[in-house]
């Protein structure tokens, strides 16, 4: 842009016409390349100075600007500039302010040459109180900080107790620097150290997860992990992460409004389970959020026309499916009978339609997908409602009623229409035994299968072995959060799992994907309730998930039953 300065003098006189404008204009910084990026429109004269953090407009006056630049447009312009600030810099924060007229003024008859074109002469600076500023605030990290920061880290970039600690209590410089001038890790990362001490361990987890062994690059690089997943970290702890997400779409390097804002309600709510479930395996979350919303919305598809448009359309960019098929209806159609519970799964289970409608022998040619456990697919989840007690387990039977659930039973409906799904089965003798109890154990089979959970995790249970039939039904639970077990690090597994606790569990998932609204019901024994569980009862009840016993009661230490398991599935289902 050609930069032009001073005023045209002896036009005063002139006939002149005043126009208004608008300065729009979006400011980055990339810490990587150390430039500041602008993206905007204007119509008059655009300054931009960088002045230290706090100094404001009057910093210019005073002469602390680190940096400058003006241009100058003379008709409606979209802009695009950058203006590097010199890596020498202290580290800290600055302050970028763009600053414009809102009017400027054109001379009726005078006419100058301005990119050989000829363009009415306008006067500038007779407009002063008529400013118009945007700004923002950036954070520098000076080269020699930098280059101390990311070798320190790369000496710890697979262990994510040693690089929270170095993040934490690392600072730039050696011996012989002034303890006065060495800089905190956590400044030069632009995080608060108190805000750094509660999501600190879960952002050094996933920073050894996506880096795998391989060393950061740059300040930029780490600064961009590091504010992906304070965000992600905000976001698994709230009901829901998806909007957090897309409140801070500018961390990631991803389109957030494509794969996140644009999401419906059942997608976006397959979604936050997927955030929730997120753990690092070599890429990013800004790699693989295409990746886990194709997955969320196929997951959430209660049509094959869905799948359908999910591959050949919205996420064929996403994909690598050769959709060209023979039967591709009938391909489509088979699809909705398949779980999906990684983002490979979409591929293999096309390939698995198409060999199954075709006649096909097929051999998946599936990418590995680092994540995208959880949720279910394009059905609901089976499992037996009391069940995996090997001596007591049951067998399916054909009929979908029950010779001890008689028509006015009060769970008749909701046992009928899990039965008529095969979410559940009874006995080989027609019975479903409703006021069976059901064991921590079976409960957590029962809802990490319905629900399709899939991620799994290291678990901290002492009465939990590798050899038991729920070992891996309890992984997942506890990677989904959804249990967390005794304070004496036991789980309990064959005791019979209480009203309140299995509203907790209940809670806990339910809330985690976002479909609980803040309504809360009372009972006359809450009084009774223990304190982890009490408002998880409440809020339950409110939404309608669960209901008392009769007398205004809840029994929360009560055991629950299978008819009253069934009734709570069903519920939460179709929530």
């Amino acid at each position: 842009m050609k930069k032009r300065v001073g005023l045209v003098a002896g036009l005063f006189a002139l006939s002149l016409v005043t126009q208004a404008f608008a300065l729009d204009c979006t400011i980055d910084y990339d810490t990587a390349t150390n430039k500041i990026a602008l993206k905007g429109t204007a119509k008059a004269p655009v300054l931009v100075t960088v002045v230290p953090d706090g100094a404001g407009s009057a910093g210019i006056a005073a002469g602390n600007a680190v940096a400058t630049a003006q241009y100058d447009w003379h008709n409606v312009t979209k802009f695009d500039e950058s203006i590097p600030m010199d890596k020498n810099l202290p580290s800290g924060m600055y302050d970028v302010l763009v600053s414009s007229n809102e009017q400027y003024i054109v001379s009726g008859t005078e006419m100058t040459v301005v990119n050989k074109e000829e363009v009415p002469v306008r006067l500038y600076g007779t407009l002063h109180d008529d400013v118009k500023e945007i700004t923002t605030e950036i954070y520098h990290i000076n080269i020699d900080d930098g280059f101390q920061l990311v070798a320190d880290l790369n000496t710890v970039k697979t262990d994510a107790d040693a690089l929270y600690d170095m993040i934490e209590t690392g600072k730039t410089g050696n011996e012989s620097t002034p303890a006065e001038n060495r800089v905190p890790y956590t400044e030069l990362l632009g995080v608060d150290p108190d805000e750094f001490a509660q999501y600190g361990e879960y952002v050094a987890e996933q920073l050894v997860g996506t880096k795998d062994g391989v060393d950061f690059v740059s300040t930029g690089e780490v600064v961009s992990l590091v504010n992906e997943y304070r965000v992600l970290y905000e976001a698994i702890n709230s009901t829901d992460p998806s909007a957090i997400v897309s409140a801070n779409a500018a961390v990631y390097d991803a389109d957030v409004e494509r794969f996140v804002t644009a999401l419906d309600s059942a997608s976006s709510a397959k979604l936050n389970t997927l955030l929730k479930n997120f753990n690092a395996d070599g890429r990013s979350l800004s790699d693989e959020l295409p990746e886990l919303s194709a997955l969320a919305v196929v997951q959430a598809a209660d049509r094959w026309q869905t799948i359908e448009t999910v591959v050949t359309d919205t996420y064929a960019d996403v994909l690598e499916i050769d959709f060209d098929v023979d039967n591709r209806t009938k391909v489509f159609k088979q699809m909705m009978h398949y779980d999906y519970n990684t983002f490979a799964d979409i591929e293999s289970n096309f390939d698995k339609a198409d060999g199954e409608v075709n006649g096909k022998k097929t051999q998946s040619t599936a990418r590995p997908s680092g994540n995208g456990g959880g949720g279910g697919g394009g059905g609901i989840g089976s499992f037996e409602i009391a069940p995996s007690r090997p001596e007591q387990r049951e067998e399916a039977v054909d009929t979908k009623t029950f010779t001890d659930v008689p028509a006015d039973f009060w769970g008749k409906d909701a046992i009928s229409q899990l039965a008529a799904k095969n979410v559940i089965s009874g006995y080989p003798d027609g019975t479903f035994r409703p006021e069976g109890n059901v064991t921590r154990a079976e409960f957590v089979k029962m809802l990490t299968t319905a629900f399709g959970l899939a991620t799994a995790a290291e678990i901290p249970f002492a009465d939990v072995t590798t050899s038991d039939w729920y070992y891996n039904y309890i992984r997942t639970a506890y990677a989904s959060g959804i249990i967390s077990g005794g304070t004496d690090g036991t789980f309990n597994p064959n005791g019979e799992i209480t009203r309140e606790d299995a509203c907790v569990i209940v809670y806990r998932y339910l809330s985690g994907i976002g479909v609980l609204d803040a309504t809360k019901a009372s009972f006359a024994d809450e009084g009774e309730f223990a304190s982890y569980a009490a408002d998880a009862i409440a809020t339950l009840a409110g939404n309608g998930i669960v209901n008392g016993v009769g007398n205004n009661r809840f029994d929360g230490k009560a055991s629950i039953n299978r008819a009253s398991c069934a009734v709570l599935i069903l519920n939460c289902l179709n929530k």
